[in-house]
C-alpha cells in the first residue's frame, strides 16, 4: 500500500491508486486552441494567451494596449524600476538612495519614507509582503586609525492589499523604519564602538502574494 494507496478524483470521483492520479487528471483538462496546452482551467487560461503585452521601459510593468502604457509612462519614474527581479517579477528588490549624505538615519529614514510609500502603491500585484533593510557606513578609531564598516539591518515584513489606503501604507512603513531605528540606536548604545557616519541605501524588498 504505502505510496500507493487508494484515492479519489475530486472531479468525477472515480477512484485509483495514487501513482496513477496524475495520468487520469489529463481527461479533465482541455486543451488550448491557441497554444495547444492542456489547461485544467480554459477560460482563465484563454485570458492571456497569445494577447501581446506592452511593456513599460522605465519599471517593466506590461499592458495590454499601447495607448494604457504611454498614460502609465507619463507618471513613471526611474525608482519605480527594480534593482534586482526574480521569479518571473513577483520578487523585487529597489534601491533607494538619501537625497543628503547625513549620519543622522532617523531623518534619513523620516524624508525617504514618501518615495517607500510612492514605489509600494506603483506594484501591479494586488498582495504583497513588503519589508525594509538599510546600509549603514560606521567607523571606529582603531589604534588613532580610521576604519569603516557596513550595518545591514532588516525589520519585520508586512502585508499590503489593494484596499489599503496610502495612510494605510505609510502607517505600515513608519513601523518598519521605527523598529530599524531601535535596532540601530541598541547596536551603538550596547558599546560597540561603532559611530554612524552615513546612511548609504535602504532597499525595500517587495513579494507578490497569492
Amino acid at each position: 500500500m504505502g505510496a500507493n494507496k487508494q484515492i479519489q478524483c475530486k472531479v468525477c470521483s472515480k477512484e485509483m491508486r495514487s501513482n496513477n492520479l496524475k495520468r487520469h487528471m489529463k481527461v479533465h483538462m482541455k486543451k488550448c486552441p491557441t497554444c495547444l496546452t492542456l489547461c485544467d482551467d480554459l477560460h482563465t487560461h484563454l485570458e492571456t494567451c497569445g494577447v501581446r503585452r506592452y511593456k513599460c521601459p522605465c519599471c517593466a510593468m506590461d499592458f495590454s494596449t499601447p495607448r494604457a502604457r504611454s498614460m502609465h509612462a507619463g507618471n513613471c519614474k526611474p525608482e519605480f524600476a527594480p534593482a534586482r527581479s526574480s521569479i518571473n517579477g513577483k520578487f523585487r528588490m529597489y534601491v533607494l538612495k538619501p537625497e543628503v549624505n547625513s549620519p543622522d538615519y532617523e531623518d534619513v529614514l523620516t524624508d525617504i519614507c514618501p518615495r517607500i510609500v510612492e514605489v509600494i502603491q506603483h506594484q501591479p500585484f494586488s498582495r504583497l509582503k513588503f519589508s525594509l533593510s538599510m546600509i549603514l557606513l560606521a567607523g571606529k578609531l582603531v589604534e588613532d586609525e580610521p576604519q569603516d564598516v557596513t550595518v545591514r539591518t532588516t525589520a519585520l515584513e508586512t502585508m499590503i492589499t489593494k484596499n489599503h489606503s496610502c495612510e494605510d501604507i505609510e502607517e505600515a512603513v513608519m513601523k518598519h523604519i521605527n523598529k530599524m531605528i531601535d535596532k540601530i540606536e541598541t547596536y551603538v548604545e550596547n558599546g560597540s564602538g561603532w559611530v554612524i557616519d552615513q546612511t548609504a541605501e535602504v532597499h525595500l524588498h517587495i513579494t507578490s502574494v497569492g
